[in-house]
């Protein structure tokens, strides 16, 4: 990767009009957004602006919009992040990412404390993209906890039943923290109210 970076630089730098300079421009911010080093993230912050504001090829624009979306969550930067997820949610015909940038544009929102708005957004990941389970169960998941936080534990524990009704069977990381976490609700919920009401 050392490499990498040492070329990409070279060309973006000393060829800022070369052939395919977009390409290496992309690939040059994608190795700084990988960077633990702050300057690095800055860096690939800009390339990702600068490649939507210059290049007019969707498919780069795409990657780039994900791309900075992703960087600004990473560094918890939600009022910035939410620009970029608006960007790529805005462009119909980008559909590669849209699980993921409707879950990630809900998160900016209960982030910047908006929860009710990310509701909406959150139910619209897991009932329009099940399938999609990174997203579809973090989503089940943030609003459970947010249902729960308003102290709707009833509702909290009916979307915990629904994602374990449609997505228990899977193995995945987020379904085994579901199951656990409606275990323990349900738990609460009966000591709570032992008549079963």
């Amino acid at each position: 990767t050392a490499k990498a970076l040492e070329v990409l630089e070279f060309i973006v730098k000393e060829r800022p009009h070369g052939g395919h300079i977009e390409m290496a421009m992309s690939d040059l911010a994608g190795l700084l957004a990988a960077s633990e080093v702050g300057a690095d993230r800055d860096r690939a912050l800009a390339y990702y602006t600068e490649i939507r504001e210059r290049f007019d090829m969707p498919s780069l624009q795409e990657t780039a919009t994900l791309g900075g979306g992703r960087l600004l969550m990473r560094r918890g930067k939600y009022e910035e992040a939410l620009a970029w997820w608006r960007e790529y949610l805005r462009r119909e015909e980008w559909v590669s990412s849209r699980p993921e940038a409707n879950f990630q544009f809900g998160r900016c929102l209960e982030e910047i404390g908006k929860p009710n708005e990310a509701l909406k957004l959150y139910v619209s990941v897991y009932a329009n993209f099940p399938g999609h389970l990174d997203w579809s169960t973090q989503a089940y998941l943030r609003t459970a906890e947010i249902l729960k936080r308003d102290h709707k534990d009833a509702d909290a524990l009916l979307v915990m039943v629904d994602m374990l009704k449609r997505l228990g069977r899977f193995d995945h990381p987020n379904v085994a923290i579901a199951r656990e976490q409606f275990a323990k609700w349900k738990a609460d919920w009966v000591a709570r109210n032992p008549s079963g009401s």
